[in-house]
């Protein structure tokens, strides 16, 4: 009978430590799952700025509006129904400036956080790999 209860009880032990790795490994693979989800997002968010800072469509129109706005002001002289069109010109092409400010800054923005999620990922993995080793 004592044989019998003490095998029960290595079997119980057995289930639990076997119930405990799988819990183990279930985490291990759950967090690795979210080291990589970070990862590609980090990596998205970079590429996603760097072509916002790469892109010159902003920069085209910029241009195209600073010739208009010259050959406007050589007429502008000679007429002064012009003025007013200058003016609003002048206000679209400061518009356009504070744009493409604006789309550079969240172009550096997007490189900066998608830099630090893939670092906090990396370092996810580290812990994870680090947990393995005895």
């Amino acid at each position: 009978m004592s044989n019998a209860n003490s095998e029960d009880e290595r079997n119980s032990c057995t289930s639990a430590s076997n119930s405990e790795n799988d819990m183990e490994s279930m985490t291990a693979t759950i967090q690795t799952g979210m080291a990589i989800t970070l990862f590609i997002t980090g990596i998205g968010m970079l590429i996603c700025g760097l072509v916002i800072i790469m892109t010159r469509e902003y920069q085209e129109a910029m241009r195209s509006l600073a010739g208009q706005s010259s050959r406007l002001s050589s007429k502008a002289l000679a007429d002064i129904g012009v003025q007013a069109a200058l003016e609003g010109a002048a206000h679209l092409l400061e518009a356009i400036t504070r744009l493409v400010q604006t789309a550079i800054g969240t172009g550096a923005f997007l490189c900066v956080l998608g830099t630090i999620i893939c670092g906090l990922a990396f370092w996810m993995m580290l812990l994870i790999g680090d947990r393995g080793t005895p």
